[in-house]
């Protein structure tokens, strides 16, 4: 069965571009849509054209265009690619910018990890994994580590520490929305909070 990524919003009747029968490329989220008109400014990608709302029933203003709070660049044939969330975007000491999600991406690309979170932690950042398995809780450093080198991320965005808990605990603390997504600030409380529990073996 054809699969074809693409990526859209309710505030801009759902759909904002879409990879297409033939015109496809993995990575990225297609074209936009014809008379959709998509810039980046500032990093963020922002959405004018006619599927733009409106405004909400509260508001009486129109809005001319949506700032989506989505990060994300066109390759140079004008595929979208989404690379993650403006507020979850890290800033190390070094004055780099982070998208937690690509990283996270690379960890999961081991059969082993089940779920990653990464967060920053007194100018490092941490991994918070979840293995598929508990008998694996002990090698989550090294399953991220064999991924992490091997991918397209910079020295400087690999993580430095982890911290492995069991896929119970992390529903038991309430770590996830209604959709599914990571509670981020939750996440960052509580390796915080379990601190002498992470592990300093590089990954």
């Amino acid at each position: 069965m054809p699969v074809h990524e693409g990526y859209g919003l309710s505030e801009c009747c759902s759909v904002v571009a879409v990879n297409r029968p033939g015109d496809r490329r993995a990575g990225t989220v297609g074209r936009p849509l014809p008379g959709v008109q998509v810039t980046i400014e500032d990093g963020e990608i922002v959405v004018s054209g006619p599927t733009v709302m409106r405004g909400y029933l509260t508001e009486s203003q129109k809005i001319e265009s949506w700032s989506t709070g989505d990060t994300g660049n066109f390759d140079p044939d004008g595929f979208l690619i989404v690379t993650g969330r403006k507020d979850n975007v890290i800033v190390t000491s070094a004055g780099r910018n982070i998208h937690p999600e690509w990283i996270e991406e690379a960890i999961v690309g081991d059969r082993r990890i089940k779920r990653c979170v990464v967060v920053e932690y007194e100018s490092e950042l941490v991994a918070v994994v979840i293995p598929m398995m508990l008998r694996y809780v002990g090698i989550a450093g090294d399953a991220g580590s064999r991924r992490i080198r091997h991918s397209r991320c910079s020295d400087y965005a690999k993580p430095r520490r982890y911290l492995a808990i069991s896929d119970h605990e992390f529903h038991r603390l309430d770590l996830l929305t209604s959709n599914f997504r990571p509670r981020r600030g939750a996440i960052r409380r509580l390796v915080s909070d379990w601190s002498h529990f992470l592990s300093s073996q590089s990954m």
